[in-house]
């Protein structure tokens, strides 16, 4: 996996409230404590780990036992395609299998027809080496596989959000401190936190705020008879904003 960061970028503005400019004489009383808000915001651009690679067999029959046959010897060639690729049974992990009847329209007859069954079932391949993605992808093709897709993950997402939130917050603490010795503000209490994600690495390798196994919705188009291409995992943007509002004494 490769990370890296950029500088996190800072931003504050101090929000007076009402009577805050005025002093005890004028305002008949103590001068009304104002309000500083900061942001911080850090970004970490992050590459996946893991890619899975969804392979889908189909096959059809007049009765569900022949359908499921036919589907089975399917499977045992792909699952035999892909060891003689170097993937093994731990690298192959059943989602779905589902079976159906089939129907077709008889238009003399002006109604649906049966035709059957339909056996469907679908396997995720799971690699760490990407150069691997097109064979695994023409093994599955040689074997009769009518649906291919891949996606990307990354298995540390928690980690590097908690690292990003870090880095986010040490920016807008630094920034208020500046503010603090600066203007020489009394005391500061935190009367506010949020934060708001943004960058496509929070919802492509991580789909979900605070999940760390969500699969990606990045695809990679199937490759057959291809399988020196080289494929690649996009490096995306994981960036965090936080704001920090405080009260001042």
């Amino acid at each position: 996996m490769t990370t890296g960061c950029q500088p996190p970028v800072v931003e504050a503005h101090i929000e007076p409230r009402r009577g805050h400019c005025e002093t005890a004489e004028s305002s008949g009383g103590d001068a009304k404590p104002g309000n500083l808000t900061v942001t911080g915001t850090a970004t970490l651009q992050v590459t996946p780990n893991i890619a899975d690679v969804t392979l889908e067999l189909t096959a059809t029959a007049p009765n569900p036992r022949a359908a499921v046959a036919k589907l089975r010897t399917r499977e045992e060639a792909m699952r035999k395609n892909l060891g003689d690729e170097g993937m093994t049974t731990e690298d192959i992990a059943v989602s779905t299998l589902d079976l159906g009847p089939t129907s077709r329209w008889d238009a003399p007859r002006q109604r649906q027809v049966s035709t059957g069954y339909e056996a469907r079932l679908r396997v995720t391949v799971e690699t760490e080496d990407f150069s691997q993605i097109p064979a695994v992808l023409e093994a599955g093709a040689n074997a009769g596989v009518t649906t291919s897709s891949t996606t990307f993950r990354n298995t540390e997402m928690t980690e590097l959000k908690r690292q990003v939130r870090d880095m986010a917050l040490d920016a807008a603490k630094a920034k208020a401190r500046q503010f603090q010795g600066s203007l020489e503000l009394g005391v500061m209490r935190v009367v506010s936190v949020s934060e708001a994600p943004s960058g496509m690495a929070w919802s492509a390798y991580g789909l979900g705020f605070g999940f760390d196994n969500a699969i990606a919705t990045a695809n990679v188009s199937a490759i057959a008879g291809a399988a020196s291409a080289p494929v690649h995992a996009q490096t995306l943007p994981l960036q965090l904003t936080v704001t920090v509002g405080y009260a001042l004494g």
